[in-house]
């Protein structure tokens, strides 16, 4: 269960050992004990709820575990752990960003070469009174159009994802984590 509180993004997790907060969980759904959370990791949970609701400015994560689990270190494990797991992604994400857009830049710079050169082919069909030449010219034009599909695909929503994920991860690393006990 996830509920908002101001700009703080509440998020429940119910695990059986703190590695789950990590590692995905076999779970069962004909049993009483399946996650509402289904069988993803307890992190990952946390990163789909901020994706859901990015306009939160921080996450706190409220973990139920069985008693038996539960140290006094257990909390500050944890924090730690996301701490590691999120450091790692960030630099991952951050690497992903600046390929995307090196990738993006490249294709743009050749798609508005391609647009250029299939308009101006176009413009020079469309001169004709010709049936076939006028289709082609048509299909040229439309071809320069979709060439910029690609980069602008890349620049526009793949690095706005991208840095998305970023959010997620730094609110993550900050995350207030609290451990309780379940009978």
């Amino acid at each position: 269960m996830v509920m908002g509180r101001s700009e703080v993004l509440l998020v429940d997790l119910i695990i059986d050992t703190p590695d789950e907060l990590f590692l995905a969980r076999a779970v069962n759904p004909l049993t009483e004990d399946y996650a509402p959370h289904g069988d993803v990791s307890g992190i990952e949970h946390a990163v789909n709820e901020f994706h859901a609701r990015p306009s939160y400015r921080s996450i706190e994560l409220r973990v139920s575990l069985p008693a038996s689990e539960i140290t006094p270190e257990t909390a500050n494990r944890m924090s730690t752990g996301i701490s590691r797991w999120c450091g790692a992604h960030l630099r991952e994400i951050n690497e992903e960003i600046r390929a995307s857009l090196w990738r993006g830049r490249r294709t743009l710079l050749i798609a508005l070469v391609a647009l250029f050169f299939l308009i101006g082919l176009s413009k020079i069909l469309a001169r004709y009174d010709n049936i076939i030449l006028e289709i082609l010219s048509e299909g040229f034009s439309i071809a320069g159009w979709v060439a910029l599909w690609v980069p602008l695909e890349i620049l526009m929503f793949s690095v706005w994802r991208q840095r998305l994920d970023r959010k997620a991860f730094v609110l993550l690393s900050e995350a207030d984590v609290r451990v309780t006990s379940r009978g």
